[in-house]
């Protein structure tokens, strides 16, 4: 906009400048100008000449100011600011939250309660053996590193080998019912005692009675 203002006060000027040279009487010419210029048929008057030369002059350097204004970006020593350059504020980020780490595992344990019970001469397991050792199978499929030995006992009445022999057919009842649920029978170890370990030194039912079984002990 301020280079166009410039043309126009530039177009303004030199049609200023025309104007006083046509209203401008040639008294100040000699008498051998005006015969020169009467002869010519009125085309050559040095004066208008001359001012014509200083109004081109000037329109020339008006245009070239408006030129250099217009490269340059300065005109009549001001330089135009451009407009700063709006930077936006960053968005808040919100923190991810932390999941807590998840608790660790249960420790995998044997069940408390090793030791089933038979009855008097009897290799069978009863239901609550056979439930018992169900939970023992349970664990040693998780603890698949673990082996166990199976101690069969007696009580004192019968003889040593037949006690020995008794021991030895209820610790194979127990490792049958493991191996039936699931636990490899190369990790069950069978061994008998027959009547050399008792648990109870009473002489009588109730001492017998704790005698009569079977004990799995982990390797």
């Amino acid at each position: 906009m301020e280079r166009i203002r410039l043309i126009s006060q530039g177009t303004n000027l030199v049609s200023s400048l025309l104007g006083v040279l046509r209203e401008t009487p040639q008294s100040g010419v000699s008498g051998r100008a005006r015969k020169l210029s009467a002869r010519d048929g009125g085309t050559r008057n040095p004066l208008r000449s001359a001012t014509l030369t200083v109004a081109a002059l000037a329109a020339v350097s008006l245009l070239a100011g408006c030129a250099t204004c217009g490269l340059g970006g300065a005109c009549g020593g001001v330089v135009a600011e451009e407009p700063a350059e709006v930077i936006a504020a960053p968005e808040p980020v919100e923190p991810t939250p932390v999941q807590p780490p998840p608790p660790p595992p249960k420790p995998v344990v044997p069940p408390d309660d090793r030791t089933i019970y038979f009855d008097y001469d009897q290799s069978t397991v009863s239901m609550s053996g056979a439930a018992l050792l169900r939970q023992h199978a349970s664990y040693l499929q998780k603890a698949d590193d673990k082996t166990v030995t199976v101690e069969g006992h007696c009580d004192e009445r019968g003889s040593k080998s037949y006690n020995l022999a008794l021991g030895e057919r209820r610790g194979q009842a127990v490792r049958d019912l493991l191996v039936s649920a699931g636990v490899a029978r190369s990790r069950i170890s069978v061994v008998s005692y027959g009547e050399e370990s008792p648990a109870s030194a009473g002489n009588n039912e109730a001492a017998w009675a704790k005698n009569r079984r079977a004990f799995i002990r982990y390797d």
